[in-house]
């Protein structure tokens, strides 16, 4: 070190390298003045390679980068002008016909700071004319959502009442349009197999089938065997519940068959709910990335509140009815409607039907209710 504080007088040497000289371009360079010869001066010297290159080939530059060390070069006609490195630190590098004056981090020329903001400006014109220049992107039109819900079993008007009250929530915190709405009754035939297939069949002919959304509700009575379809009248029970009907012909809708009806639709999205005993069986027949599944119960449980004078099963009025109206998206009306299943069934004595919820990891962000 000299004698004045804060000075390092700094040489660069050809003929031999020291254990932690460090070595770039072809050249060694080496701390001097200090007996140790450590890698950090080498590193020092090291960082002012690219400032002695640029002299040395006499590439003439606008403006030298500034260094991670915060040293800044300004080259004029092959001169090198400034370099600034760390505070309170002053160095003299010699080079060949050239010479170099550092200074405090805090001080620059004014030739290099006209330069700065001269390219500044430049910049600043490109970049404005870069966004203009970009094309707008036109607002993107709202999914369509279609509604179709089904009131499979006949015997009971809490299946209609289901079926039609589900489709109204759907459709007005998703904006459904159209919105179709079949059941069975102890009189009429609306909602078979038939006319569920004919139904989804017609409704996705005017759907944009890759971008809308179709939304399926079915309500029945169920078996691991899948959905019950009938138009009835009362008499002995079916699957155990007291205040079921002896149909007056009891078929069933089958995981094969609903899916098969889905993949003729032709629609992308889908959403599937389905509000009956056992409903889980289906889930490993439609649920998919594009496919969101929801039931009331998983494959080897019953579910709870198929009653004739009610107006929702257990699972209808927690997701549609409670949790649905005031959710901002299916997963969030789920988690809250399980929890409520689940209150009830245990103050009932029920065993837990565990509702389950499967796939649509590529719809359920699409379906954002309304406020």
């Amino acid at each position: 070190m000299n004698a004045v504080p804060g000075q390092l007088d700094v040489y660069r040497h050809r003929d031999e390298a020291g254990t932690h000289d460090a070595e770039i371009g072809g050249e060694i360079f080496r701390p001097v003045e200090r007996e140790d010869r450590n890698a950090v001066a080498a590193g020092e010297a090291a960082t002012c390679q690219r400032a002695r290159n640029a002299v040395r080939h006499r590439i003439k530059l606008r403006i030298a980068e500034l260094a991670r060390s915060l040293f800044a070069a300004e080259i004029d006609d092959g001169g090198l002008l400034g370099v600034e490195v760390a505070a309170n630190e002053v160095a003299k590098i010699g080079e060949a016909g050239h010479s170099v004056r550092s200074f405090g981090a805090s001080v620059m020329t004014a030739q290099f700071r006209r330069h700065v903001l001269h390219v500044g400006a430049a910049l600043s014109v490109l970049l404005i004319a870069f966004a203009t220049a970009l094309p707008v992107a036109p607002a993107q039109a709202p999914r369509k959502v279609t509604v179709v819900s089904f009131g499979l079993f006949g015997g009971q008007d809490v299946f209609r009442s289901e079926a039609t009250g589900a489709a109204q929530i759907v459709a007005s915190r998703f904006g459904g349009d159209p919105v179709v709405v079949r059941f069975n009754s102890a009189r009429t035939a609306d909602a078979t197999i038939e006319t569920l297939a004919a139904t989804l069949d017609k409704t996705a002919k005017g759907m944009d089938r890759s971008s809308d959304i179709l939304f399926l509700i079915l309500t029945s009575h169920g078996s691991p065997e899948g959905l019950a379809v009938s138009a009835g009248r009362r008499g002995g029970p079916v699957d155990g519940t007291k205040s079921a009907v002896r149909p007056l012909r009891l078929r069933t809708l089958t995981p094969s068959q609903l899916g098969a009806m889905l993949e003729r639709t032709g629609v992308r999205h889908k959403v599937v709910i389905i509000s009956a005993c056992y409903s889980g069986i289906f889930i490993p027949r439609l649920a998919n990335a594009n496919t969101l599944v929801i039931t009331a119960a998983d494959r080897h449980h019953p579910s709870f509140g198929c009653e004739d004078k009610a107006k929702w099963t257990y699972f209808g009025d927690a997701f549609f009815n409670s949790a649905l109206r005031q959710a901002t998206t299916l997963k969030e009306a789920f988690t809250q409607a399980r929890s409520l299943v689940r209150a009830w069934e245990l103050r009932s004595g029920f065993e837990p039907s565990n509702p389950q919820i499967a796939g649509g990891e590529n719809v359920e962000p699409l379906l954002v209710a309304r406020p």
